[in-house]
């Protein structure tokens, strides 16, 4: 036999392997230089920059301010790269007042997994799917959207003496 050599792994092993997060994870991983280079990101910080101004005294409106703009950028594009787009905006102004980057990032994740469109969840989908839309119509969902919106922005603001307590606020 010659120097070439064969791959000993089964097929079974390259069937098993899930793909489509690797390839989500491989998008999402060249994300930020993909905002930096198309220049996103500096637009988005320029356009909240005037609105984030006006709550810049206070970390509870500011972080009630990055949960609606969640909301809203996560209307229009999925929410992993909305997540993350607006952790990469805002961060830098919660560090100019005085709050941690991960808070900031954690409260656009959290916020950027509203369902008030249906396609915009893939767990709500699941659900109504799973139930073929004999448990609940999108209609009937809706108002539990919005109502998660609100949740979303209490449970920020119930954790702020926490962070402050571990000195990330």
């Amino acid at each position: 036999m010659t120097g070439v050599q064969t791959c000993a792994l089964p097929i079974y092993t390259f069937r098993s392997v899930n793909w489509s997060f690797l390839l989500l994870l491989g998008a999402l991983g060249a994300t930020p230089e993909v905002f930096a280079n198309a220049k996103v990101d500096a637009w988005l910080a320029t356009l909240f920059t005037g609105l984030l101004q006006l709550v810049s005294g206070s970390s509870a409106l500011f972080l009630s301010a990055v949960a609606v703009l969640s909301f809203v950028l996560s209307s229009v594009m999925r929410w992993q790269p909305a997540a993350l787009l607006l952790a990469i905006t805002l961060a830098p102004m919660g560090v100019g007042m005085g709050i941690d980057p991960w808070v900031v990032a954690f409260a656009a994740l959290v916020a950027c997994n509203g369902f008030h469109f249906p396609h915009m969840s893939t767990t709500y989908l699941a659900l109504y799917d799973a139930t073929s839309g004999r448990m609940f119509s999108h209609a009937e969902a809706r108002p539990l959207a919005v109502a998660y919106l609100g949740l979303t922005i209490l449970a920020l603001l119930v954790s702020i003496p926490f962070w402050s307590a571990m000195g990330l606020l």
